[in-house]
């Protein structure tokens, strides 16, 4: 079959079959079968689960060099295929003079990305004067001495291999290569070999030994009667006990809680008791029980917490701490030290101010468990919470105070409810009224048997969002019991289903409002009862069983209930059984307004069977 392209199926005049279209379509898609995620930092990417166990990885800017690089899936977890290519290059095509050395990269290697060059073969021994390095016929780069240095003659030896590495525009040499400037071991000590100044042999007695004259024969370098030879690294004896914590550097602390220490740099200490340094003012830890175990936090006073979900930085302050601790149990904000009492102080966290994600106080979105008290722990102490992509499962309501906004990444953030009563909730809202308060994106449903999704009663300014609610008796309700009523509170772009009734407004819930969204699969859309300044704008009401939107009122307070531009119908042909709207208004001089409303596939377009005053014109 020959190779299809959209000039050869799509030619003028030409109409192409079917086949072509599907053949051609599903080359396109495939080539979008290995999508690659790229991040700054491996913690980043370990945030990410792919659609697809077949994407790709790129770690490209990570604090620890050695995770940059690509990555692959497997066991459903990145794992580091290698590293990023060209950062070492052998160079090839070497010319020129020891003092102006021409040479090429491999092909397809951009000198650019180059850090660490290797010349196998010199082309001469440099002389006094300066030297350089001319890649892939560019321009001529200095070389000097890895101090920076003008290079000395001969730390260029004709036909020595040899390492430059980049130091900002110029190349510098590892180590030269004159006699003497490397470890030149020649092995165990042969008596009948001459030695020359600054070889290394290695003695009888198992030790190293350096020449320090220009030259010996015959000189047993143990027990030496010229004195020509250095033991390398003589060992002292020290009794035990005789090394005391005074005597060590004031950053030095050691402990067998952590594994390995610090600076940046780890020292593996291979003992039983998994000793591990403390070394300087700063380092990371994996958990949060290692930082707790820091033996003297005042030695190290600026740590890493690595945890996944929990990660940032911490810095140890003193003062009592011991309140701020105790109402911080998952460690979001405060980590207190076994050593020291909170009292005197503790890890404080390092941020921003904005709203915590939930995961810094351990909560796992990975719908496991019940992360009930952790994620009502950090709202209670914040009052506003972040909640990243996942499922979070609570078997308790969540409960806010006032000024609270709960926002949710996007759709994919999910709070499963799997529990009774409602899934967000104002604290003491039998008794209470609950100001200013944003629910935004995400979903909450009901993995049990969930009264409300979402419960705004004794709410005054509360805002749900692009949120999506399902699966309960009531998606959204609103109203008050005593004097505690519900007040200015709306909805936008909400969608609500799988309930028995999406909007539920009761007594004392004034200036309620909807716009946009909509309400599917359930018994009652939109349920008023003996409120008032309720409106309803713009909903897609669909596949209801009793009524789109029912108004009832027989108290005294004033109802003015609009159902405006609103899609009311059923999008099967049968059961035409519900109503789209039925009204039942007490007084005459109450008002329900309902107009612009597109009704259809309904056995009741308006059902009114009030006194009230009532506006149509749909």
């Amino acid at each position: 079959m020959a190779v299809l392209s959209a000039s050869t199926i799509f030619a003028p005049g030409r109409e192409p079959p079917k086949s072509e279209i599907i053949q051609f379509l599903d080359m396109i898609q495939g080539t979008g079968l290995n999508p690659a995620v790229v991040k700054q930092t491996k913690a980043a990417l370990d945030l990410v689960t792919p659609a697809s166990e077949t994407y790709g990885g790129l770690v490209l800017n990570d604090p620890d060099p050695t995770k940059n690089g690509y990555y692959y899936r497997a066991g459903a977890a990145w794992v580091k295929g290698r590293g990023f290519p060209d950062t070492f290059a052998v160079l090839t095509s070497i010319g020129g003079t020891a003092n102006a050395i021409t040479a090429s990269t491999e092909a397809g290697v951009n000198p650019a990305d180059v850090l660490c060059v290797l010349l196998p073969d010199p082309p001469g021994t440099n002389s006094p004067g300066t030297v350089t390095l001319a890649l892939n016929g560019g321009p001529a780069v200095p070389v000097r001495a890895a101090s920076g240095s003008n290079l000395a003659a001969g730390d260029i030896i004709e036909g020595v291999g040899t390492l430059f590495f980049r130091a900002g525009g110029e190349w510098r040499q590892l180590f030269s290569s004159a006699t003497g400037a490397t470890f030149d071991h020649q092995g165990d000590y042969a008596g009948g070999t001459t030695y020359t100044e600054g070889q290394v042999v290695t003695g009888s007695d198992g030790k190293w030994y350096q020449l320090k004259d220009p030259s010996a024969t015959g000189d047993d370098p143990v027990g030496s009667v010229t004195g020509a030879w250095l033991e390398v690294l003589a060992a002292a004896g020290v009794a035990d006990g005789a090394v005391s914590f005074a005597k060590l550097d004031t950053g030095l602390v050691v402990t067998t809680s952590e594994t390995i220490a610090g600076n940046n740099n780890d020292i593996t200490i291979p003992t039983s008791g998994a000793v591990a340094l403390h070394v300087g003012t700063a380092r990371d830890f994996t958990t949060v029980a290692a930082i707790k175990a820091i033996p003297d936090p005042t030695k190290m006073t600026r740590v890493g917490l690595l945890e996944n979900g929990r990660e940032g930085e911490f810095v140890w302050k003193s003062g009592d701490y011991a309140g701020r601790v105790a109402s911080d149990p998952y460690n979001a904000f405060y980590i207190a030290n076994d050593n020291i009492a909170p009292t005197s102080g503790a890890y404080v966290r390092v941020w921003g101010g904005q709203r915590p994600p939930v995961t810094w106080a351990g909560v796992l979105m990975d719908n496991t468990g019940d992360q009930s008290a952790k994620v009502q722990s950090l709202l209670d102490q914040h009052g506003s919470i972040f909640i990243p992509n996942g499922t979070m499962r609570l078997t308790s309501p969540l409960q806010h105070g006032d000024d609270c906004y709960i926002q949710f990444e996007s759709t994919r953030a999910a709070l499963n409810a799997a529990h009774s009563g409602a899934g967000i909730e104002g604290k003491n809202k039998l008794t209470e009224r609950r100001f200013f308060v944003t629910i935004e994106s995400g979903m909450i449903y009901g993995g049990g048997s969930l009264s409300y999704a979402v419960d705004m009663l004794s709410t005054t300014y509360g805002k749900l969002l692009d949120t999506r609610l399902y699966n309960s008796t009531v998606g959204w309700r609103n109203g008050g019991t005593g004097s505690q009523g519900a007040y200015y509170n709306e909805a936008r772009g909400v969608t609500i289903s799988s309930v028995t009734t999406g909007v539920s407004n009761g007594t004392l819930g004034n200036d309620i409002k909807m716009f946009g969204g909509s309400i599917k699969d359930m018994a009652v859309g939109t349920e008023d009862n003996d409120n008032s300044s309720v409106l309803y704008d713009g909903v897609a009401i669909e596949t209801f069983t009793a009524y789109g939107s029912r108004v009832s009122h027989s108290g005294a307070e004033s109802a003015h209930i609009r159902l405006m531009n609103n899609r009311y119908e059923n999008p099967s042909t049968s059961g035409l059984y519900a109503s789209a709207i039925a009204i039942s208004i007490a007084s005459a001089g109450q008002s329900c307004q309902v107009g612009g409303n597109y009704i259809a596939v309904v056995a009741t377009g308006v059902a009114d069977s009030g006194s009230g005053t009532n506006v149509y014109g749909n």
